[in-house]
């Protein structure tokens, strides 16, 4: 059996997964099994996954789906036939170190045994793989100084982890649970629960090269929005809200920014007419202050759109 199972997810990357594919074949660690998953792309990526194939690695298996999964829905179609004890996923427009795989598997045997997973930085370029200048972490938490160790109330007020350099035990994997279908992104979700589960091993290094382009899923969620994904996303960030807030330890001022998330997404959903009360009664759990709990019971009353709006105002909130 082989000690570390690759996920190489494509969706549209036919132009940049042959330089993926040969950074996984390029590394120094080679006790792994390689399966792609195709998310039913709509260029030739399958074409020429299935030539890569061929030339370089005979023996990995390709899931062509037939209808788009999503990521979540990709990821889990994979791990569903994962036979190693620990688990990398990388999207096949982004690269590989050659020592990646050596350095994250000897953090994980060095780290404590309910350690879930290790993770590194990640440098940053751009679609012709030319050096952006920053790394992930210093983009998405600047001034941050990552650790090993418990992270789960630094986590809590923010991603920092780049997906492409996370090495999951599978156990800890079966027991958070899948990657979650109904959100928007699905990482920093999974991190949070692994972070629930056990401690994570941070290498010191930057082992591998996230590429953002124009119309990755970041720009689309967080810079220019369109009305439906915005209500998606509000949707996504109640989700885990709801999950966040059941963790014992995470600490009041990660709570505060949950109930704050909760109550803003959930507000806006209901003004916006994209969901029922069901959101802002679910809110009653976590909510302190008189003045969400007065917009709350509002709107848990069954009054009109309108009159909530007028409390809201009246509150500050």
């Amino acid at each position: 059996m082989p000690r570390v199972s690759v996920i190489a997810q494509c969706f549209n990357h036919a132009r940049f997964l042959v330089e993926c594919l040969d950074s996984v074949e390029a590394q120094t660690f080679r006790d792994f099994e390689l399966i792609i998953v195709d998310d039913a792309s709509t260029d030739d990526s399958v074409q020429r996954i299935r030539e890569w194939v061929a030339r370089c690695r005979p023996e990995t298996r390709v899931l062509a789906l037939e209808t788009n999964q999503g990521v979540a829905g990709a990821l889990n179609a994979a791990l569903a036939v994962t036979r190693g004890a620990l688990v990398i996923r990388v999207a096949t427009d982004d690269v590989w170190q050659p020592v990646l795989l050596e350095r994250l598997v000897a953090a994980l045997d060095d780290a404590p045994a309910h350690a879930t997973m290790a993770f590194s930085d990640a440098a940053c370029m751009d679609a012709a793989s030319r050096d952006l200048g920053c790394s992930f972490i210093a983009m998405h938490r600047p001034g941050f100084v990552p650790r090993s160790g418990a992270l789960l109330n630094d986590l809590a007020v923010g991603n920092f982890i780049p997906a492409p350099t996370v090495l999951m035990r599978k156990a800890a994997l079966d027991a958070a649970g899948a990657f979650d279908s109904r959100l928007m992104y699905e990482d920093w979700d999974m991190w949070l629960r692994l972070a629930n589960l056990g401690p994570f091993a941070f290498v010191p290094e930057s082992l591998a090269r996230y590429r953002i382009v124009d119309g990755s899923l970041a720009r689309t969620l967080f810079e220019s929005p369109d009305a439906v994904t915005s209500a998606r996303l509000a949707h996504t960030h109640c989700l885990m809200a709801e999950k966040v807030l059941t963790f014992p330890v995470v600490h009041e001022s990660g709570r505060r920014f949950w109930r704050a998330v909760h109550f803003e997404n959930a507000l806006k959903l209901f003004l916006r007419a994209e969901s029922d009360r069901l959101l802002l009664r679910k809110g009653l759990r976590w909510y302190r202050s008189p003045r969400h709990v007065a917009v709350s019971m509002t709107a848990s009353l069954g009054l009109p759109r309108m009159w909530v709006e007028r409390v809201r105002d009246l509150a500050g909130v």
